[in-house]
């Protein structure tokens, strides 16, 4: 598309991008680093009875960029996109951590009482230990056997979801001293790197 309008536009010219800080990112980065000039334009807001034409749109794009009103150019996206998508990650990862936790719980509620009583009444790592050591014996029902591969399951899903944590916290914490206001905030009392992002 480049080497296309470099052809046949060639001088100044203006790209006008709807959605530079998702959909059309790759673009706009592409673009700019090929020294291209590319502005931010608002996407349309289309009514039910209003389908989407492209001829149209494109012609409402090129009217905007040159009506010679202030146009934005999309934001750099290094830093800021990181300290985007670390802490979006690191909250998914929590609800699914919390779930799971919750899903453990609700398990060992309804366990057989000779794996209920083993399970309850203890911190979180006691049970996912003792978890990874129970093994069904081979003429256990078939409520033992499914509740002991649920409860493994789940297990295993938690510490993936710990590990996934302990990954991304130090990372969003390293972002967050990296940014130049980052220092300043997390000196601040309460003020950790979740909240200061």
């Amino acid at each position: 598309m480049l080497v296309w309008v470099r052809q046949h536009a060639a001088g100044l010219r203006v790209w006008a991008l709807e959605g530079t800080g998702n959909y059309g990112a790759g673009g706009a980065s592409f673009l700019a680093e090929a020294g291209e000039d590319v502005v931010e334009i608002d996407r349309v807001q289309r009514t039910r009875r209003g389908g989407k034409n492209d001829r149209i749109d494109a012609v409402r794009a090129a009217r905007e960029a040159l009506s010679g009103e202030s146009q934005p150019h999309p934001r750099p996206r290094g830093l800021r996109e990181a300290l985007r998508v670390v802490p979006t990650t690191g909250h998914a990862v929590l609800v699914s951590h919390t779930k799971a936790i919750n899903e453990l719980k609700a398990l060992i509620v309804t366990a057989p009482e000779h794996l209920r009583s083993t399970l309850r009444g203890c911190s979180l790592s006691t049970p996912l230990t003792r978890i990874d050591h129970l093994h069904a014996a081979a003429p256990s029902t078939v409520k033992h056997r499914m509740t002991l591969l649920a409860l493994c399951s789940v297990t295993a899903r938690i510490r993936f979801l710990t590990d996934q944590v302990d990954q991304l916290n130090p990372q969003l914490t390293q972002l967050t001293q990296t940014h130049p206001a980052g220092p300043t905030l997390l000196s601040e009392p309460g003020v950790g790197p979740v909240v200061a992002t």
